[in-house]
């Protein structure tokens, strides 16, 4: 009896892992999208009612996830509560931003949205060895990348290499083109700090995504992917053979990535030009600029959780530039719906994060060089694009998943709390 509960309960596990990467890897909404269902957010109403089919295998995945806490002896909420202590202040603060919001009601449905990911995420780390998990989540980036470009082939769409192109980039199953190709990029960084390149299946994977990133026309993506891959390396040739001779070799890495990064700073403008790309990050100071009083307006706790774009006050700036979404900034988005608060919180939880993934890297983990990586390129890419705390970013889901996953690694290698 004992035996046939466990087989049902990994079977259980099991569907709701799946579920997970069809629902936050954009394959549901892609489905949804040839059943009439609409995936597009293009107005203050749409972005405020959402997609239908997507809201209710959301809240079917966050029932599954509650459910799982319940029968699982691998989930614990204390646990979960003791591990995520700065997490959770930020939580708790976005709720108490309902009472203010422009929006409240669009506040508590991003808000059950934001959660269901943070769960989610964290259910599968728990359940899942970090290995599984990692493998699992470059074969399924292979998966989806493959029936995009089908996708884009069978619809008649062109396709172009270099940056010069746009309008050609290819997005697959995405709505948005930077966002495929971060998504490929994430795959690249992936692959290489797993060391997958011993069989002829992981070298198609690796041509796949490289040619992908490349269809992709995005200059962004190709340098998060190139300074992820850089860590990656970079960090596994530093490791030390004990937690003193790596600290000593992280700090000497240190030193020659701020060398690196100047020298990359002086030449900026320079590649930008030489690739046909706006040094000005494509209007994003325009726009950053006209939201500018929208954040003085409210500098402190801001319009609410995730509720300045479906509020009154945006219409000013909709009524100019159309409807955009999110200010193209994480850090200006927080700014809008959380004030200076929440942007203090933001940066304490990423910092916490960054010390949790050096700590496992001077432990000499496996997998930090990769936990390193994805915290500090989503740091930085942050800043030009609506990445970190976003519950619809692709971004956003490896971040949870990384974060949760070094948690588990440091109490795995005896890391007291």
């Amino acid at each position: 009896m004992n035996s046939h509960m466990k087989v049902s309960a990994d079977k259980f596990l099991h569907s709701v892992l799946l579920l997970y990467f069809l629902y936050y890897f954009s394959l549901i909404s892609f489905i949804s999208g040839f059943l009439g269902g609409k995936v597009g957010k293009n107005t203050v109403e749409e972005a405020a009612s959402g997609n239908l089919i997507n809201q209710i295998f959301g809240l079917l995945l966050l029932l599954l996830t509650v459910s799982s806490f319940f029968f699982s002896r691998r989930l614990s909420v204390k646990k979960f509560i003791f591990e995520n202590k700065i997490l959770l202040v930020f939580i708790i603060f976005c709720v108490f931003s309902f009472w203010w919001s422009v929006a409240p009601f669009v506040s508590l449905r991003r808000f059950i949205a934001f959660s269901t990911l943070i769960l989610s995420s964290y259910l599968i780390c728990q359940v899942f060895s970090t290995r599984s998990l990692l493998n699992f989540l470059l074969n399924f980036i292979f998966a989806v990348t493959v029936i995009g470009i089908v996708y884009t082939l069978l619809s008649g769409k062109g396709l172009s290499f270099g940056f010069s192109s746009r309008e050609l980039g290819l997005s697959g199953i995405f709505l948005d083109k930077n966002a495929a190709a971060r998504f490929y990029g994430y795959g690249v960084i992936l692959l290489v700090a797993l060391k997958r390149f011993a069989v002829k299946r992981d070298v198609l994977i690796l041509i796949t995504l490289v040619i992908s990133l490349l269809l992709s026309q995005s200059v962004s993506a190709l340098g998060m992917t190139l300074i992820g891959c850089s860590l990656v390396i970079g960090l596994n040739i530093f490791r030390g053979r004990n937690a003193t001779e790596s600290i000593l070799r992280l700090m000497v890495f240190t030193v020659l990535s701020i060398v690196v990064i100047v020298s990359i700073k002086h030449a900026y403008e320079y590649l930008l030009n030489l690739l046909g790309r706006d040094p000005g990050l494509t209007n994003r100071g325009i726009i950053w600029e006209l939201l500018q009083p929208f954040i003085d307006d409210k500098p402190n706790l801001g319009y609410g959780f995730a509720a300045f774009w479906a509020g009154d006050a945006a219409t000013a700036f909709i009524d100019r530039w159309g409807f955009i979404g999110n200010a193209h900034s994480g850090y200006y988005e927080i700014l809008l719906n959380l004030g200076l608060v929440g942007l203090c919180l933001k940066i304490l939880f990423i910092a916490h994060f960054f010390k949790l993934a050096i700590d496992c890297f001077i432990k000499n983990n496996l997998y930090a060089s990769f936990f390193l990586s994805i915290v500090i390129v989503q740091a930085v890419i942050n800043y030009a694009g609506f990445v970190i705390f976003n519950h619809n970013s692709l971004d956003m889901v490896l971040f949870f998943l990384t974060y949760f996953l070094t948690i588990k690694e440091l109490n795995k290698n005896g890391r007291k709390q």
